[in-house]
């Protein structure tokens, strides 16, 4: 997911769900495993849970 937005969004991780939160004026959207960038910064979250 490309996040795209004129203010920074926030990436909130919960560890023991695995789940990843990315909240931006918009919308909230929730991810299990998936790759977030924003901004020029990628994060690869199917890495980070293992």
């Amino acid at each position: 997911m490309t996040v795209n937005n004129s203010i920074y969004p926030t990436i909130e991780i919960e560890g023991d769900s695995k789940t990843v939160f990315v909240t931006t004026m918009d919308k909230e959207t929730l991810f299990h495993e998936e790759v977030v960038e924003s901004e020029s910064i990628r994060v690869d979250f199917s890495k980070v849970f293992p």
